[in-house]
């Protein structure tokens, strides 16, 4: 082909290529559902962002936190959307150091010793009854600690703030969610106080998730 000829093409190339997504994005909908092409272009457009731009991400991540009960069954266990984004984060930050040709470890007084945490977790997969939920925990506090790496490599006092400031806008709303969901009715006690049942929750599954979030 000459060059003429691909200069005549040029402009058509966009057209063939969004005619083209179009009939996919059609196709995808009418096999599954129609919110599928929508979510499935979020999960792209963030996967790209976790590469570009990884502190959005994980100011993202923490402002889902209040999604916690909606997550997305994985096997045995569930990921939900905070969870996914904060590993989305962290692997984005470590391809971009991969790709500058660094290692995504950066060194600091807690480097190590959360390093050798995750690493303390690895032998559960030989011993555990479900190795799966083990795994879950394994991928989740690597990506934890990769976004401690990018925080002590990428981040300022401005990060620290943002970071801050995100996470009591989405405390707020998660106190707000408990508040709601127990209507104000005071816990009961059981077996002499050993127990007891009624405890807020939250966006959680449990009360001392809620009291250590």
């Amino acid at each position: 082909m000459t060059s003429l000829t691909l200069r005549r093409l040029e402009p058509v190339v966009p057209v063939i290529a969004a005619a083209v997504l179009g009939v996919a994005v059609v196709q995808i909908a009418y096999m599954t559902a129609p919110i599928v092409p929508l979510v499935l272009a979020g999960g792209a457009t963030l996967v790209v962002l976790s590469v570009v731009r990884p502190m959005i991400v994980l100011f993202v991540a923490v402002a889902l936190a209040p999604l916690e009960l909606i997550s997305v069954d994985i096997g045995a266990v569930g990921v939900s959307p905070a969870e996914a984004m904060l590993m989305l984060s962290g692997v984005g930050w470590a391809a971009i150091r991969v790709t500058r040709l660094q290692l995504p470890f950066v060194v600091s007084p807690l480097s190590w010793p959360l390093a050798l945490l995750v690493l303390a977790l690895v032998p559960g997969l030989l011993i555990a009854e479900d190795s799966f939920a083990v795994v879950k925990v394994v991928v989740l506090w690597t990506g934890f600690f990769l976004v401690f790496q990018m925080l002590v490599a990428d981040g300022d006092e401005q990060t620290v703030r943002t970071l801050l400031f995100v996470l009591a806008i989405s405390a707020a709303v998660v106190g707000a969610i408990a508040v709601i969901k127990s209507g104000g009715t005071a816990p009961e006690l059981r077996e002499a106080g050993q127990t007891a049942s009624g405890r807020a929750t939250g966006s959680f599954t449990h009360p001392n998730t809620l009291a250590t979030f």
